[in-house]
């Protein structure tokens, strides 16, 4: 006999939910007073330091293989880079296809605000369309409450706009992983239930 597939409870996910929503809506608001510049940087920081917190949940923390995984994070280690940190995330099934294209858009990003001797910002033609790009950005337009275009006057302000809604919901996902991987009540066969809910950045 097949054995009953754990899923998550309504309290559980009630409770995610709010924690997602609540997420969401802090780090909208924690970038808007940046520059384009700093907003594509700090984000992009800040979304490298929770796929680390994730992963070093992952790994035994003991003492005696803590040597071995220090490196991995240090200098040269493999997890050293956002894009390993994606990578390794996206292999264990952490993140969803969706959130692996968007995360490596949002370090192509970064890169070209970090790296460009000129002065760029979200009113860029290169940066437009990679924010377009960005799969989380599928349920901006949708349902009611949804915002109309044509309030966004400024250069560079639709796609600014588009850039921290996607952020702002992939790392929701990414705070409500830490704490379900934090937990030791969640079975690990209801935490993948609860990814996949949470990860399902199309819808």
């Amino acid at each position: 006999m097949a054995k009953k597939k754990a899923v998550p409870s309504p309290q559980q996910t009630s409770s995610f939910t709010e924690i997602f929503q609540s997420h969401h809506d802090s780090f909208r608001t924690s970038i808007k007073g940046e520059t384009d510049r700093g907003t594509a940087l700090v984000t992009a920081a800040f979304l490298e330091q929770c796929l680390e917190t994730i992963l070093r949940a992952l790994f035994d923390a003991n003492k005696r293989k803590k040597k071995s995984v220090e490196p991995l994070f240090e200098g040269f280690g493999p997890l050293s880079s956002f894009s390993g940190k994606i990578s390794l995330s996206y292999s264990f099934s952490l993140i969803s296809d969706a959130m692996e294209h968007d995360l490596h858009i949002i370090r192509k990003i970064r890169n070209e605000f970090a790296h460009s001797i000129v002065t760029k910002n979200f009113a860029d033609s290169k940066i437009g369309q990679m924010v377009s790009s960005m799969k989380s950005c599928a349920s901006y337009w949708k349902g009611p409450g949804a915002p109309n275009p044509d309030v966004f006057n400024e250069p560079g302000q639709l796609t600014r706009t588009k850039f921290a809604y996607a952020s702002g919901k992939i790392s929701a996902f990414l705070q409500v992983s830490i704490i379900i991987i934090a937990s030791n009540e969640i079975p690990m066969n209801q935490k993948e239930d609860i990814f996949a809910k949470f990860g399902n950045d199309e819808e």
